[in-house]
């Protein structure tokens, strides 16, 4: 068992953080206590709580952990792609995340955050920084798009792509129809952008 002054303020802070994270990938975030976490790096749970305020503010640190991994994802599939095809590449990049990090997906986009609990700037900059990778492939196709419409667009394709993907993660897609995750989200994303005239 570690004692408190093995490690300084900041490796504690790091140390918690990995476990944490170890943790959510393996077991999921119904299945993570501050005990698991404090046994896994050899401290107390008193160390853990000298460290960060609750098992919350620990999850938004994951969490952006998970976000940084999925900007990366989405990036990289942007990049590889031509404009026309860059939305159904992160669509298709998306749902291959979701399903290779499924715990810390859920972890992302499910878990519920209490009420009083306020997420600092540097987190939600994060999240915005996500949007922004939309944005950049409609802009590839439709750069003279005015910055009202285009966070409409922004908002209206992550809903639908993150909705068709949740449904065929939790294995749900049988009630919408036989489709595929990929099939459905291709169809959904011609149709839209076919309707604001970005396709042919």
């Amino acid at each position: 068992m570690g004692r408190r002054g093995d490690h300084s303020y900041d490796e504690l802070s790091k140390m918690i953080i990995e476990a944490a994270y170890e943790l959510m990938e393996k077991e999921g975030y119904t299945n993570i206590s501050t005990r698991k976490i404090a046994a896994q790096i050899g401290y107390t749970v008193g160390t853990l709580y000298n460290i960060y305020k609750n098992l919350d503010d620990i999850f938004v640190h994951i969490n952006a952990r998970t976000i940084e991994k999925l900007h990366f994802t989405l990036n990289k599939a942007l990049d590889h792609s031509k404009a026309k095809e860059s939305v159904r590449a992160l669509a298709h990049a998306y749902i291959q995340f979701s399903k290779d990090n499924f715990n810390l997906w859920s972890m992302l986009f499910e878990y519920r955050f209490p009420p009083e609990h306020v997420m600092p700037k540097w987190y939600m900059e994060k999240i915005n920084s996500l949007y922004l990778i939309v944005g950049k492939s409609i802009s590839q196709i439709a750069p003279r798009m005015d910055e009202a419409q285009l966070k409409s667009v922004i908002m209206v394709l992550w809903a639908g792509i993150h909705g068709i993907c949740a449904l065929s993660i939790k294995g749900k897609l049988d009630r919408a129809g036989s489709e595929s995750a990929q099939a459905l989200v291709e169809n959904f994303i011609d149709n839209y952008m076919r309707g604001l005239g970005l396709i042919q």
